[in-house]
């Protein structure tokens, strides 16, 4: 962190690390900068940003008079305004705007939307790892734990393939939930995280609220308004019952490569991989806790 900021020319002196996960992400408040560090190569994405922004959609805002990417010691780092912190997730109405303005430009140069090949590829790996915790909270090894959601991968593909879209295929975000959302000091809610943009079915963009729903019991009239505001109910559409299964299946998995500690993170990755296998659409999932 501080060698990026040295190459970006930021004070990084009250640098605060706010998660570190997927990308490890620091608040320099002295600066009003968001800094963030990937793991892979960030140079579409700065791309994609640059051009919806230019596009007028509103989506986080790269900090002006910065040089970016830089790269150190293998990470690859952009720095965006910094904005304030959110006590908690927006609802699910307030990313019914910022989604429409995005699905409504047409970027080139996107790869094509493969959640199940992104899937399938972060799984195989995993086939020789340590299965203690695999045996003792689903009473099997890591490698037929592996095995069975990668049929599940391939049942899914299937299914997808002879899905008939009922919305046109374009750009997409590719991770659109409300995690993802940001509000400026002035009000204005932006999309961020947008390492997933692609070509794809816009469907899928409206598939974590409408799950949001269907998994974790959220509130039903947010998620129509949600509908409404975007003008389509997934819920009621052909492609819902093999989104619903991908979406399943994503967030069942997406822990696997680091067991939680805390008991209670720990207990739900089991509850969610249990359930899933059983093949039990009715349980409820709960969000994992904030830190553990």
């Amino acid at each position: 962190m501080a060698s990026v900021c040295d190459r970006m020319g930021l004070d990084g002196s009250d640098a605060c690390l706010v998660q570190h996960a997927a990308n490890a992400l620091f608040r320099l408040p002295g600066a009003g900068v968001m800094l963030r560090l990937s793991t892979q190569p960030v140079d579409r994405l700065v791309r994609v940003a640059r051009e919806l922004s230019a596009a007028g959609v509103p989506v986080a805002d790269l900090a002006p008079g910065v040089p970016q990417p830089v790269t150190a010691d293998g990470w690859w780092a952009t720095a965006w305004t910094l904005h304030p912190a959110l006590p908690d997730r927006l609802p699910a109405a307030a990313l019914a705007g910022p989604l429409a303005a995005l699905h409504a430009v047409r970027l080139s140069g996107l790869p094509r939307w493969d959640l199940i090949g992104a899937i399938r590829a972060f799984l195989m790996p995993l086939a020789a790892a340590d299965s203690t915790w695999a045996h003792e909270h689903l009473g099997r090894s890591m490698s037929e734990l592996i095995g069975q959601l990668l049929t599940r991968c391939d049942e899914i593909e299937r299914e997808l393939a002879a899905v008939t879209w009922t919305l046109p295929v374009g750009t997409i975000h590719g991770d659109a939930h409300t995690g993802n959302l940001l509000r400026t000091a002035a009000g204005r809610v932006l999309l961020c995280d947008l390492d997933t943009v692609a070509d794809g079915p816009r469907e899928a963009d409206l598939a974590p609220v409408a799950h949001g729903v269907a998994r974790f019991g959220r509130d039903r009239a947010d998620y129509e308004s949600f509908a409404d505001r975007y003008g389509f109910d997934l819920l009621g559409a052909p492609s819902w019952p093999a989104l619903r299964r991908l979406r399943d299946l994503q967030m069942a998995v997406y822990m696997l490569p680091r067991p939680p500690a805390d008991p209670v993170a720990t207990g739900e990755l089991a509850h969610r991989l249990r359930t899933l296998l059983e093949g039990d659409d009715d349980a409820k999932w709960y969000r994992y806790p904030a830190f553990f």
